[in-house]
C-alpha cells in the first residue's frame, strides 16, 4: 500500500516556468511551451519520515517507467533522481516536505525536456524529441504531445505511490552506471574520486568501491556524481 489512502494527491502544471529550481539551489532553465513541468502534492501520514528515501527511489522509477512504456527512450536514473538518456540529462525531480495548516505534504517538482531542440548553455542536456531524432536518420520526429506525456508520468507516479516497495526495487534496476566505473566530486573541495558504483542503500547513500578496494558510502551533498559518456 502507499503512504496515504485517505486523501488524493493534487497536480499543478505550467507551460512556462520562470524560476525553476534544481538540486542544491541550481536553476532549471526551460524554453517556454516546449517542456513538461508540473508539481504533485502528496498528502503525508505520520511516520513518513522513515520512508522519504524509498519515496524518492519509487517516484523516480515511476517517472522512468512511464516514459519507457511510451517508447520515448531507454531512461536511466542518475543518483539521486536525474533522468538520463544516452548519458545526457533529460529531466529530474525535486522533493520538499511542506506544512499547510495541520497537514504535511510531499511536494514533488518534475521537469522533463520534451520538444526543446537546442541547449546552447547546457551541453549535458537533451530532450525526448531530440533523442528520438538522433536515432532516426531518415524521418523527422513530429512534435510530441506534452500534455499526453504529463498524464502518463502522473499515472506512473500514482502507481509508484501505491507500490513504493516494488518501484523502489525498479530504481536499482535502472540505476545509471551501476556496476561501472564513475567519478564522484567532493562538494566541499572538488576532489575527484574514481570508484565503482555498487548501488544506493536504504539511507539514500551512494555505495562505491574505491580504487584501494575499500567500500565507502556518501550522502548526497557530500559528493555529486559526474556525467560520463
Amino acid at each position: 500500500m502507499g503512504v496515504n489512502t485517505q486523501k488524493n494527491p493534487l497536480v499543478l502544471y505550467t507551460d512556462v516556468q520562470t524560476q525553476g529550481k534544481g538540486q542544491r539551489g541550481n536553476t532549471w532553465i526551460s524554453e517556454a511551451g516546449k517542456n513538461a513541468m508540473f508539481t504533485v502534492a502528496f498528502p503525508l501520514m505520520p511516520g513518513y519520515e522513515n520512508r522519504l528515501v524509498l519515496m524518492n527511489k519509487a517516484l523516480a522509477a515511476g517517472l522512468a517507467d512511464a516514459l519507457i512504456e511510451m517508447g520515448l527512450g531507454s531512461i536511466e536514473i542518475k543518483w539521486p533522481n536525474d533522468l538520463i538518456l544516452n548519458h545526457m540529462k533529460v529531466g529530474g525531480m525535486l522533493m520538499e516536505v511542506i506544512t499547510v495548516g495541520s497537514n504535511k505534504y510531499l511536494f514533488l517538482g518534475v521537469g522533463v525536456n520534451v520538444n526543446q531542440m537546442q541547449f546552447d548553455d547546457q551541453p549535458l542536456a537533451t530532450s525526448l524529441r531530440l533523442n528520438l531524432e538522433k536515432s532516426r536518420t531518415s524521418t523527422e520526429v513530429e512534435i510530441l504531445n506534452i500534455r499526453e506525456i504529463i498524464v502518463a508520468m502522473v499515472n506512473g507516479l500514482w502507481n509508484a505511490w501505491d507500490q513504493l516497495d516494488a518501484f523502489g526495487a525498479k530504481y536499482s534496476d535502472w540505476l545509471y552506471r551501476k556496476e561501472q566505473m564513475i567519478t564522484l566530486i567532493a562538494c566541499d573541495s572538488n576532489e575527484m574520486i574514481d570508484c565503482k558504483l555498487i548501488g544506493i542503500n536504504e539511507k539514500g547513500q551512494i555505495c562505491v568501491e574505491l580504487s584501494s578496494g575499500e567500500m565507502a558510502e556518501f550522502h548526497h551533498g557530500e559528493v555529486k556524481m559526474a556525467y560520463t559518456g
